[in-house]
């Protein structure tokens, strides 16, 4: 196919092939470590935030309370603190059936204000049909199918799907 006269061997070898430069090895490392680096310093963090979390369930966290002493004469006009509201007692226990301490209901009234209807159940207000005719019976379920003699006793008739009804 090629003789060999055809294949010039100069053309290829002026050509040079220019190698890729890639970054060096170690930046490459540098970036891997570090990205482990910061996982497991979150996984860590998660860890720790998880433990500490469970000793503080159900602490109230508040800062502390601090009393000042002031002692100073009060602005015109003078206006003295107002007292901190105290809770009410609750009430005492007292035995079951005793009176409510809230007034009794209303009773229900005699008639209804709005007319009385039909009683339940009312019948159909248009005129019915008479009712469906009763389901064929299924065949015996004992029943033994017709024998090889009466199936084939009579000529069966020939298969006309045009054939009239």
């Amino acid at each position: 196919m090629f003789n060999p006269n055809d294949f010039n061997e100069d053309e290829f070898k002026e050509h040079e092939f220019v190698a890729v430069t890639h970054r060096p090895i170690w930046i490459m490392q540098l970036v891997v470590g570090l990205v482990v680096l910061v996982g497991v310093l979150v996984v860590l963090a998660l860890i720790c935030r998880c433990c500490c979390r469970s000793g503080s369930r159900g602490r109230v966290i508040a800062p502390q309370t601090v009393t000042v002493l002031h002692t100073g004469t009060a602005a015109y006009p003078a206006a003295g603190a107002a007292p901190y509201p105290s809770a009410a007692p609750y009430p005492s226990a007292a035995p079951y059936p005793s009176a409510a301490p809230y007034p009794a209901a209303a009773p229900y009234p005699a008639a209804a204000p709005y007319p009385a209807g039909a009683p339940y159940p009312t019948g159909a207000p248009y005129p019915t049909s008479s009712p469906y005719p009763p389901a064929p019976s299924a065949p015996d379920a004992n029943a033994c199918p017709p024998s090889y003699d009466q199936v084939m006793g009579t000529k069966q008739p020939p298969y006309n799907p045009h054939a009239p009804q």
